[in-house]
């Protein structure tokens, strides 16, 4: 069996021939551990890799257009003309992260400018999705990175002020999530027709514990994202939902978006989702995939207590199939962790089989 074969499988919650070691990278992971640690790593695991195929799906060709950037070193000033006058943003830049300094929207006027921006969705990186297909081959399972609508208005406010203007104004943040949601199926309508099928999506976690109370989601997720699913997995593909975040207490409420699969379900120290309990509340729902902490757990374990750590996930979750092995995707490359990994490959070969 395949890479990714087996990866499906499990996100159709049946039995492969053992459970999937996952490891989530991105372009940013693959610029940053060089062609020999990559090859490496997709020929012992069972990778996924995520790769945008589209700039900025809210604001659409508009902003492939009209954006302008200017470079200080590390620091980018990017700048939208729109009819109702100029927004901008401020970012930093290394080679896996990006910091943004100055959010577009600081105001209701900037909201408006946003909004006088006439839309044309963007076209979908073809090209570059297949490059990535090719790359990766049946050695892991390549999705296409969009957002949840909520990430408008999560990414382009502050988080002190989305939240704040989530409390005092909900109507205006509902307005633009909808507004987002109309675009991104409009998007991800485009992306099925050239042939892209799978997808993760990333931004519930602004509407969940510990930024927001589990009742913010059901007003500013379920709704939306939901219908963004159910439009994938109507013409055959598949789905991971990506949320941070301390989801113990509303494991059902992210099993209702209809997802194939969840990650990271941080177990402690960074969530409170304990996995066996995951397994027997959403697992006839949903492929689970991760608990472990990248940083604090699995790069800092020895071997003894690295294998201890999978053994652990296994015996929780692994039985009848729909969970794949994995960390809490913080996409970073690191030696350690990559070493790491390939040690988590060689213990799921070991005691991952059905």
């Amino acid at each position: 069996m395949t890479s990714r074969e087996r990866i499906l499988d499990a996100m159709h919650l049946q039995e492969a021939d053992r459970v999937p070691m996952s490891p989530i990278i991105t372009k940013g992971w693959i610029a940053a551990a060089g062609p020999e640690r990559t090859r490496r790593l997709i020929k012992e695991t069972d990778s996924i890799l995520v790769v945008g195929v589209a700039r900025d799906i809210p604001l659409g060709r508009y902003g492939e257009e009209y954006r302008q950037v200017t470079r200080d070193g590390a620091t980018e000033v990017h700048c939208i003309g729109t009819p109702k006058g100029d927004l901008t943003q401020v970012i930093r830049r290394d080679v896996q992260t990006t910091w943004i300094m100055k959010h577009f929207f600081e105001d209701a006027s900037d909201v408006e400018k946003f909004l006088s921006i006439p839309y044309h969705p963007p076209r979908p990186q073809v090209s570059e999705w297949r490059h990535w297909v090719d790359f990766m081959g049946e050695e892991g399972l390549v999705l296409a990175d969009i957002p949840g609508a909520v990430m408008l208005p999560g990414s382009w406010y502050s988080p002190e002020d989305f939240m704040l203007t989530y409390a005092l104004n909900r109507d205006l943040i509902l307005s633009l999530v909808e507004t987002a949601n109309e675009r991104i199926l409009r998007f991800v309508q485009r992306c099925l027709d050239e042939g892209i099928r799978h997808f993760r999506i990333v931004g519930p976690e602004l509407a969940a514990p510990p930024l927001m109370s589990p009742a913010s989601f059901d007003h500013l997720i379920l709704p939306f994202d939901s219908k963004v699913i159910d439009l994938i997995r109507s013409r055959g593909g598949v789905v991971l939902v990506h949320m941070h975040g301390a989801i113990g207490s509303m494991l059902e409420q992210v099993a209702a978006l209809g997802a194939n699969a969840l990650d990271p379900l941080e177990g402690p120290p960074g969530g409170n989702v304990d996995l066996g309990e995951a397994k027997r509340r959403i697992g006839d729902r949903v492929c689970l995939l991760g608990n472990l902490d990248d940083l604090a757990v699995i790069e800092a374990a020895d071997y003894d207590q690295l294998y201890a750590s999978c053994q652990d996930c296994l015996r929780k979750a692994g039985a009848g199939g729909g969970y794949i092995l994995g960390g809490t995707s913080s996409g970073l490359f690191t030696p350690r962790l990559y070493e790491q990994w390939l040690v988590m490959a060689e213990i799921a070969r070991e005691i991952g089989s059905y």
